[in-house]
């Protein structure tokens, strides 16, 4: 959606080129499916995103994490440290929780070195751990040990990190975009 909605020429006729090669287009949103319909003249159908269940469910093995409490109230969320995600706006609000609330920071991107100084000069390095990209066969564990996943993005369509949170057991808080 960023490159579709930069407005260049470039981006338009790139674009309109490749929906007039389909013969049909899939979106997993329903503002995906609108942006395309205004594009194209082929039918867009609405196909969600899904979750393997066999590998996402409740039942499993739970990560263990050292550098954090476990007896704590533990936030997870598991994002690319990009602008979009709200990475940055996650961490600024550490410090206006309580002390028993611990973080899990999963991911990688161009704000993670940035968010993470953040968290440190705010003093909050001893709340959050953040282990960067995690293997996907193994984040799963990460839902299980959470309390509640947080998803603090600014632009999503069907997240699956939502989606697999959910499929674990374990409830979201998100912000109201998409």
């Amino acid at each position: 959606l960023k490159r579709f909605y930069t407005g260049s020429a470039y981006n338009y006729i790139r674009h309109k080129t490749y929906l007039q090669l389909a013969d049909i287009c899939i979106a997993p949103s329903e503002e995906l499916k609108i942006t395309t319909e205004g594009r194209t003249t082929v039918p867009v159908k609405k196909i969600p995103n899904g979750v393997d269940t066999t590998a996402f469910s409740p039942e499993g093995d739970e990560i263990s994490v050292d550098e954090i409490d476990q007896d704590n109230f533990i936030v997870l969320t598991t994002r690319r440290f990009e602008s979009k995600n709200g990475m940055k706006y996650l961490a600024q609000a550490i410090p206006e929780t309580q002390s028993n609330i611990s973080y899990v920071l999963v991911g990688d991107g161009t704000e993670r070195k940035r968010i993470k100084h953040n968290i440190s000069r705010q003093n909050q390095s001893n709340r959050v751990y953040m282990p960067g990209e995690i293997e996907h066969k193994e984040i799963s564990k990460y839902y299980r040990m959470a309390d509640v996943t947080v998803m603090p993005s600014l632009k999503e369509a069907i997240s699956i990190s939502a989606l697999e949170s959910l499929a674990t057991g374990t409830p979201i808080i998100g912000t109201n975009v998409g």
